[in-house]
Order: structure tokens, then sequence, then C-alpha cells
């Protein structure tokens, strides 16, 4: 009887602990290059355009984002590989670090891409990535 109290009891403790309500997406955290882009005029037929020697972002699983660019204007790539960004898997975007306030990208992983929907853009204005880690 004494047993068996003692491991409803660990079991209640095990099922009641909360987990980190941003939780890592295993999926997201790794390298993605920038491979397309798609910059619509305003009237829906934008298509996305391959891109030569795109970008590329390393989402860590601390919640940041390594890049050799910034994600305050489209494709500003610099020599250095830095921590630019944080991100939120919850709330699905990037808060970049060099930017004005509420300058955030939104992402979704849509199969084997990641979409960066960018917030400078009036129209449409998306950036395709594919990952490069497997």
């Amino acid at each position: 009887m004494t047993r068996t109290l003692l491991l409803l009891v660990f079991f209640g403790l095990l099922t009641s602990c909360t987990r980190n309500k941003d939780e890592i997406s295993p999926g997201l955290v790794g390298s993605w290059k920038l491979i397309e882009s798609l910059a619509d005029p305003g009237d829906g037929s934008g298509t996305y355009q391959a891109v030569e020697d795109g970008k590329i972002i390393e989402f860590t699983a601390d919640n940041t984002i390594i890049s050799r660019g910034t994600f305050c204007l489209p494709d500003t790539v610099s020599a250095v590989p830095r921590v630019v960004a944080t991100y939120s898997v919850n709330d699905s975007i990037i808060i970049p670090m060099d930017c004005e306030s509420g300058w955030n990208t939104h992402f979704e992983l849509m199969g084997p891409y990641l979409i960066l929907s960018n917030p400078y853009c009036i129209e449409p204005c998306l950036q395709k990535y594919a990952r490069i880690d497997h």
C-alpha cells in the first residue's frame, strides 16, 4: 500500500511539472541558407526568385540567431558572423538587436523550408531558407 501511494505521488509530481513556455523547436535549431526571395509589386503577381550566395543564419538552442547580416534591411551582409537577434518559438518572431523597436520578423516552418516575412515591406516580402546542416 505504501509503495503504491509513493508511486502515485511520484507520478503526480512528475506530470505536474511545467515546461519552459518558449520551448526550443528541434526542427528550427541549426543553419539555414537563403535560397529564394519574393518581393510582390502590389498586385499579387510576385514569385520567388533564386538567390545566389544567400546569407546563412543559425538558430541556436539558447534562442539567439547568429548571422553575417542584419534583419533590419534585406540582404545586408557583413564580413563577421555575430549574434544579431533573438527568437521566440511561441510567437514565431525574430527580434533583431539592432533595429527599431517593433521591427520583428515573422517566421514559419513550411515543410523543409523556413519562410521569413520581413516587416520593412509594404507588400509581401518573403525569404525562403533551406537547412544546410543535416
